[in-house]
């Protein structure tokens, strides 16, 4: 018998750590993290009984947006779960392309959530060590060390984030092991945009000299109680401030 992927065992177990719930909405980009994330959740029972479906988000920011969406309309079709697109505007903003997008983003997941419903993003722990280097590198006073909290309220429901504790690596042995197909966003590797510098450059440095640097940040933001302030929306509103003005002179 063959043993259980991490990914899966990871989140079997979180499921039976989940408050009371009406469905679990996957925020699905089509990358590899997310495309994982829903085949995973689509192959245990637990969530099926849930309830189960996938929201994308179309940003209109590359030419091949409406093609990606009708990927993700596949992809959902071929898992037998529920899927929607909702497409939004990107306007300037002093937050810059990657930050305006992602107040957007949020707004548009948020206004599909019914009432009672888990939002599942795929944030892993390279995304909790990236998140955090961003914040010192904002010099964000003290939330500087404050990263992605697991699981949050978030009305009409809650926002969670279930492979906080693993690795990009194990997300990507999954996809080999299941031959998954995902989509790659050009804007995920532009290292003159915040995430794509923190992902190609400093990460990977960081990760060679402290081999488990992303999964010991994912383990230290998984012991800190949640903030009052702390949702994704909020804070992604808050960077309307420096950030936005750094990016903007790029």
């Amino acid at each position: 018998m063959n043993a259980e992927h991490p990914v899966s065992a990871r989140l079997k177990l979180a499921l039976n750590e989940l408050p009371d719930c009406t469905g679990l909405v996957v925020a699905l980009s089509g990358g590899l993290d997310s495309t994982v994330l829903l085949h995973a959740l689509s192959g245990l029972a637990e969530a099926r009984s849930i309830g189960l479906r996938a929201c994308h988000v179309d940003h209109g920011l590359n030419s091949d947006s409406a093609a990606w969406a009708q990927h993700n309309a596949g992809f959902c079709e071929s898992l037998g779960v529920g899927f929607s697109a909702v497409r939004v505007e990107v306007p300037e903003s002093p937050l810059g392309v990657e930050g305006e997008a992602r107040v957007r983003r949020y707004q548009a997941l948020r206004s599909e959530l019914l009432v009672g419903e888990i939002l599942i993003t795929a944030h892993h722990a390279d995304d909790q060590a990236e998140t955090v280097l961003a914040r010192l590198a904002r010099a964000a006073g003290s939330s500087a060390l404050q990263g992605i909290l697991a699981l949050t309220p978030w009305p009409p429901g809650f926002l969670w984030r279930p492979l906080l504790p693993l690795p990009r690596a194990t997300l990507e042995d999954y996809a080999r092991a299941h031959t998954l197909s995902w989509l790659d966003d050009p804007m995920n590797n532009r290292d003159d945009l915040e995430r794509g510098f923190l992902r190609q450059r400093v990460l990977p440095a960081l990760t060679e000299r402290w081999p488990d640097f992303a999964v010991q940040a994912a383990r230290r933001e998984s012991r800190r109680p949640a903030m009052k302030h702390e949702t994704p929306l909020a804070s992604a509103t808050s960077l309307r401030g420096s950030l936005g003005k750094t990016e903007s002179r790029r």
